[in-house]
């Protein structure tokens, strides 16, 4: 059976079944399932027997590598493998980011935001992912809401047309420089 290990601020942990949370000091294991987490600053891990989930929270505050090698999984706090993956690399020249997932790393992947991964251990491979459906309040006037944004819009527009020249930053990838 292959190993899990945790590598979390200069430390190497063995992570066995069970239930944890990981905040930006330590790992914590919890004894109570039913535990009510903080929503903000942790990364949820459930370990059972080959597989293993991970939670982050809504603004990833928190980030988590993971890398693959041929008999364990690690997760950390920094990448681990410092060779770069040429597909991966080519696509962060491209965007000024990698999409998903992705890393510029061989072999690592990044929990993202406000999502749920599911990894086989056994095969080391990430099987499942999904993002959470957090913000599903749907009990709010659509009409009064679209109105509400466009006003700020135009009021924008308005401070805008005080000026001579107005530079908007898209972004800080490669893909703002393409549009302006």
């Amino acid at each position: 059976m292959n190993k899990l290990y945790l590598i979390w601020n200069k430390n190497k942990l063995v992570i066995e079944d069970g239930y944890y949370y990981l905040d930006r000091f330590k790992l914590h294991n919890v004894k109570l399932i039913n535990l009510t987490f903080p929503e903000l600053g942790i990364i949820k891990i459930q370990k059972r027997k080959n597989e293993l989930i991970l939670i982050s929270d809504t603004i990833n505050s928190i980030e988590l590598y993971i890398t693959f090698f041929k008999n364990k999984v690690t997760l950390s706090d920094t990448p681990i493998i410092k060779d770069l993956d040429k597909s991966n690399f080519k696509e962060f020249q491209k965007f000024g980011y990698c999409i998903n997932e992705k890393t510029i790393y061989k072999n690592t992947i990044l929990l993202n935001c406000s999502s749920k991964m599911i990894i086989n251990i056994n095969e080391n491979k990430k099987f499942k992912f999904n993002y959470l459906n957090n913000f599903n309040n749907f009990d709010y006037d659509f009409n009064k809401t679209l109105n509400n944004l466009n006003n700020l819009i135009l009021n924008k527009i308005k401070i805008f047309n005080n000026y001579d020249k107005v530079i908007l930053f898209l972004s800080a990838g490669y893909d703002s420089r393409l549009i302006l």
